[in-house]
């Protein structure tokens, strides 16, 4: 016979009519047996187990029905039901402990707090003393003006021997109590964290801090030089100590306390803006232009570069003659693409240098114009002024780095993308700043020199390989296919330029590459005519394929015909022959000459000579430098499988920063696509997509090999 539910609660009313409650509960039992979701009917069965005396009974029926109101979102109707626990059972620890979590929810703080003390002393009682710490943190959370509850948490965990939660504790009490403009408390508070634990780096910062609020400046300076000098190799103690010189204005330590950082983690190069725009502040605008020469590497290859491009801005608005800044707005415009842009900056750079007597920077400058715009006659003559002036030779001013970035030769869609910005590493640091002059100096050099220029202007297929620097490749193919014949002419033109004006060298290496990117065509063989024509008996002729160019801009560099053993002595290399095997900074540097010269056989070579001279643990960013430069190398040569192992290699060094991270992920997967491997390709662009969605071109390659699968 089926249940009838109707029935049986009219009879549990009739019988409750009647004051027979034990009948009454029977029948309700009945129902909430053949309906367990009638909640209703289990609370009405609670209150009669208790008016019938049976609080076990009852306790389970409301437990029952507050679990039920809680899952469903009613806190309210949860805590009435609890509260009827709490009252025929006081202080059951689980009763409260819900309480206190439904009263929290609703931001009834005053009531949870209540009740958590409740359980925490009863924890206390009973002897469970972790379980009574980990309740007053709950009540220290939601207290934010209670401070002696931080103090006997760790009090407690001290006398438990837990000193690194005490730690915790003293930390959170001085951040507390500074919050509450309580400084001088607060210094307390975290003094007692650093007599537990002195390197923990929340609570030197809060220290510091609290000083500062003091006026206490000097004991903060002396506190960082303490433990910086305690623990050389503790690198956020090191970044505390810099941003603290950034506060308390003093540029110059600070320039020397990050360059001495950056040397070993070049991730920390965010600093060098804040730096940039303190000496700016100070009216130290050759300062802050070597600053961020010494950093632009990093902030061009981060492909982030809004605030480095803000801060050139600034540089200009303050001292628009400042050479130094001209130069960086210059590689700006190279790895922007921004072809006025660019001409514009050579032209101003080429009339600053001339009115400050800068000759190596006006015939830099001028030698970018003659062959960007040949038809700009006037900068053509005073170029050939100035070579004829102070005996320049014509090869001297290296290639067109505009030619080079926007019309793409040595490279191709199947190169590898970007290098990542840790790149640099402390050789190139070191170079950049020593090239500038005393780092505590107000001044640059002013002047261009061989040595100097991977600084002065990055070259922008050193630090993006490709020419689409974020672009698809199809769009590298657009670009090359754009107007080919009217390039082919302006080419031409530029090219007999060249001749008609001496330039005989530089000619021969064009018309090669113009062939390179056109094929065989008449208009290349009669130009190959007129130079021949025009050539002298010494003029050497250049083989008929295309050269590797630099990866870094080099003025100065020797024809394609400067020898190794010429290059060696001039870098002062020693002969390999003769040199030691264990120094790693001769193979370092041979294998950078080697691959600037675009032999990168020869600098894998090297690179891998260094490598197994260095310990990937040694705390330095050595072995980093040489494995990040080898995945480089081999996808350049077009070897992608070589290159994942680098990366691999690379991608186990100890505390690599986010950003260094990010670039090793992208260039990991984009070895990968190289070498067919698309599912691995795409988990690790979405690594890096996961972290940072404006990473380069990181959402096209995504969207790209998801179209691919």
């Amino acid at each position: 016979m089926a249940f009838d539910k109707k029935n049986a609660m009219r009879n549990a009313e009739r019988y409750l009519s009647q004051g027979k409650t034990r009948s009454a509960i029977n029948e309700y039992k009945q129902v909430v047996r053949h309906d367990s979701r009638d909640f209703v009917t289990l609370n009405i069965l609670g209150d009669l187990y208790v008016k019938d005396n049976d609080e076990s009974s009852a306790v389970k029926c409301y437990n029952a029905v507050a679990e039920h109101y809680s899952k469903q979102g009613f806190a309210a109707k949860a805590i009435a039901v609890y509260k009827k626990i709490n009252r025929i059972r006081p202080n059951i620890p689980e009763i409260n402990e819900k309480l206190a979590g439904l009263y929290r929810e609703r931001g009834a703080y005053a009531d949870a707090k209540s009740h958590y003390e409740s359980l925490a002393k009863h924890y206390e009682t009973i002897g469970r003393k972790g379980e009574a710490l980990e309740i007053w943190k709950q009540v220290a959370e939601i207290d934010p003006n209670n401070t002696d509850v931080y103090n006997n948490i760790a009090e407690s965990y001290l006398r438990e021997g837990n000193k690194a939660e005490a730690a915790e504790a003293y930390t959170l009490l001085g951040k507390r109590l500074e919050n509450l403009g309580r400084p001088a408390a607060a210094v307390d508070a975290f003094q007692r964290t650093l007599e537990i634990d002195r390197s923990n780096h929340a609570a030197v910062s809060g220290l510091v801090s609290a000083y500062a609020s003091l006026g206490r400046d000097d004991d903060g300076d002396a506190l960082l030089k303490e433990l910086v000098s305690e623990m050389p190799q503790d690198r956020d103690l090191a970044r505390l100590q810099i941003e603290n010189f950034l506060r308390t204005k003093r540029p110059a330590e600070a320039e020397a306390a990050l360059l001495k950082l950056a040397e070993v983690e070049p991730a920390n190069v965010d600093k060098f803006l804040d730096l940039a725009h303190l000496y700016l502040e100070r009216g130290g605008a050759e300062s802050a232009a070597r600053v961020l020469n010494v950093s632009s590497d990093h902030f061009l290859a981060s492909g982030n570069i809004d605030d480095y491009r803000d801060a050139i801005q600034a540089l200009l608005e303050t001292d628009p003659d400042n050479l130094e800044s001209l130069r960086l707005q210059i590689g700006l415009c190279t790895w922007l693409r921004d072809e006025t842009a660019y001409l514009d900056s050579l032209k101003r750079l080429a009339e600053c240098a001339r009115n400050k007597g800068s000759v190596e920077d006006e015939h830099f400058a001028l030698s970018q114009i003659v062959m960007v715009a040949p038809q700009e006659s006037a900068y053509s003559s005073r170029f050939r002024e100035l070579n004829e002036k102070h005996g320049f030779e014509t090869e001297s001013y290296g290639e067109s780095l505009f030619d080079k970035q926007f019309i793409g030769r040595n490279s191709s869609p199947g190169l590898s993308g970007p290098l990542v910005g840790s790149e640099v590493g402390s050789d190139q640091f070191s170079e950049k700043i020593s090239s500038n002059g005393n780092v505590n100096g107000n001044g640059s050099n002013g002047k261009l020199t061989h040595n100097h220029s991977p600084s002065l202007l990055p070259d922008a297929d050193a630090v993006f390989p490709t020419l689409s620097g974020g672009q698809e490749p199809h769009l590298v193919t657009e670009v090359l296919q754009e107007d080919d014949e009217d390039r082919l002419v302006r080419e031409i033109d530029s090219i007999r330029f060249y001749v008609d004006n001496g330039y005989i060298d530089l000619a021969q290496k064009a018309v090669v590459e113009l062939r390179g990117d056109f094929g065989s065509r008449p208009e290349i063989d009669e130009l190959e005519t007129f130079i021949a024509d025009h050539s002298g008996p010494n003029d050497e002729v250049v083989p008929q394929q295309i050269e590797e160019t630099s990866d870094h801009v080099t003025f100065g560099a020797k024809s394609a015909a400067f020898s190794l053993d010429e290059l060696r002595s001039e870098l002062g290399i020693d002969d390999p022959a003769e040199e030691d095997a264990s120094d790693y900074d001769t193979h370092y540097g041979t294998a950078i000459a080697y691959k600037e010269m675009g032999l990168l056989e020869e600098a894998i070579k090297e690179f891998q000579n260094a490598a197994v001279l260095v310990d990937q643990n040694d705390g330095s960013r050595r072995f980093y430098n040489c494995a990040n430069l080898l995945g480089h190398c081999f996808m350049q040569i077009g070897k992608p499988h070589l290159a994942i192992t680098w990366y691999q290699r690379a991608l186990e060094t100890p505390q690599l920063g986010v950003d260094e991270k990010q670039g090793l992920w992208y260039e990991f997967a984009n070895a990968c696509e190289a070498n067919g491997e698309i599912e691995k390709a795409s988990d690790y662009f979405e690594r890096v997509y996961a972290e940072n969605i404006d990473f380069r071109d990181v959402a096209q390659r995504i969207e790209r090999l998801a179209v691919a699968a």
